[in-house]
């Protein structure tokens, strides 16, 4: 069960011991897990009209400020801090492909085939090269 829990829009966020759980409200289906380790409490709140709303996680020690992103921008913030499974598995999740229509798929197999090759994975990279580009 939650610790905590909290509605910002149209989504159920729900504070584990290891993550926050975004839900959506109406379904109530699991949309994006995120990671955060030690977070205690977890709260809505309107701090601005220009701001709108902001989802405030703590822990014992931060306060982290969640906001909402594209799928696109989650992709490629993925993609920048070299977690190309998670950024892969977020594609393969999206039910409507126009929110990923300008991002380079193909790519994003193929530097996380490299990934793997450079840690002696062989066989799982060339699994992401035939998903990539590289002939």
């Amino acid at each position: 069960p939650p610790l905590a829990a909290t509605v910002s829009g149209p989504f159920l966020l729900a504070l584990t011991t290891r993550a926050v759980e975004v839900h959506d409200v109406r379904r109530g289906e699991l949309l994006q897990t995120i990671q955060m380790l030690g977070a205690v409490a977890i709260t809505a709140t309107v701090t601005d009209r220009s701001l709108g709303q902001h989802v405030l996680c703590a822990t014992a020690s931060t306060v982290v400020r969640l906001g909402m992103e594209s799928i696109g921008e989650q992709v490629n913030s993925l993609v920048l801090s070299g977690s190309y499974e998670e950024a892969l598995g977020l594609c393969a999740a999206v039910t409507d492909k126009n929110h990923i229509q300008n991002l380079d798929v193909p790519l994003i197999h193929e530097r996380y085939a490299d990934e793997l090759f450079a840690r002696g994975d062989y066989a799982e990279a060339m699994q992401q090269y035939l998903f990539g580009r590289t002939p």
